[in-house]
Order: structure tokens, then C-alpha cells, then sequence
């Protein structure tokens, strides 16, 4: 929010319909992103890849179980990273790379979705990441 109000030299919290505002993206930062659980996600695994405790993963997202179903929105708490980005492709069958400002950068996926970025590779993206883990593409 103070990164969206400083580039658009906003005073307040207010803003109207049809305003057009300006989104900086690199280096841009949100204090929670949404992630889409894939096939072979646990819980578990999510957590560690994205550096946040179980415990807080399960009381974001008031889940009582530990378990997580294919397609399911989870929410990561924490500070969550955007960078304006092109898709390189698959470095192993659990790390992408992106190249951002000249600097390839490694990102983790869930373990066999990799080999997926292949296809969008040379795509012009932005990238939402946290603990050096994926979150979302957009």
C-alpha cells in the first residue's frame, strides 16, 4: 500500500472510479500472496518451500486438517516479492528460472511442474515469489 501511494503521490487511503493509477512491480511488495496447490502439494511441503510455519499456513487460511486438495487457493503470509520477469524454462524438475534485470533468477515449484514452463519459455511475465518459491505468474 505505501509503495502504490508513493508512486501515485497519493495522500490518503481514498481513491475513486476510473482513477488510473500507476503499479510499480520490481521490487514491489505485498504482505501476502495466493498460491494454487498442484498435484503432489502437501501442506507440509508448501510451508517449508515458502519458509512459513505450518502452523501460521493453517490458521491464515483457517484449515483445521493438514490436508490440501489439487486447485485449492492458499494464502502465504509474509512479505511476497514481484519482479517484471522472462521466462527462461526449467532448470531440474523442482526449480524454473526467470531472467530479471539482466539476473537469472531460480525460483522453486512444486516437484515435477517444471518441465511445464518449458512451453511459456521467452514469455514476458511478472512473477510473485517468496523464500525463493514461486507463488504465482501472472
Amino acid at each position: 500500500m505505501k509503495d502504490l501511494k508513493k508512486e501515485n503521490k497519493l495522500v490518503s487511503d481514498s481513491i475513486y472510479i476510473g482513477q488510473v493509477l500507476s503499479v510499480p512491480v520490481h521490487g514491489f511488495q505485498m504482505d501476502e500472496g495466493t498460491y494454487i496447490v498442484n498435484p503432489g502439494d502437501t501442506l507440509f511441503n508448501i510451508s517449508k518451500r515458502f519458509g512459513v510455519s505450518l502452523k501460521e499456513l493453517k490458521q491464515v487460511n483457517g484449515l483445521k486438517q493438514d490436508m490440501v486438495l489439487i486447485g485449492q487457493h492458499l494464502v502465504i503470509p509474509g512479505e511476497i516479492d514481484f519482479a517484471e520477469a522472462t521466462i527462461i524454462g526449467a532448470a531440474d524438475n523442482f526449480t524454473i528460472e526467470v531472467e530479471s534485470d539482466g539476473e537469472a533468477i531460480p525460483l522453486k515449484v512444486s516437484y515435477g511442474t517444471a518441465r511445464e514452463f518449458e512451453e511459456i519459455a521467452g514469455r514476458r511475465v511478472v512473477v510473485g515469489y517468496k523464500n525463493g518459491a514461486l507463488i504465482n505468474i501472472q
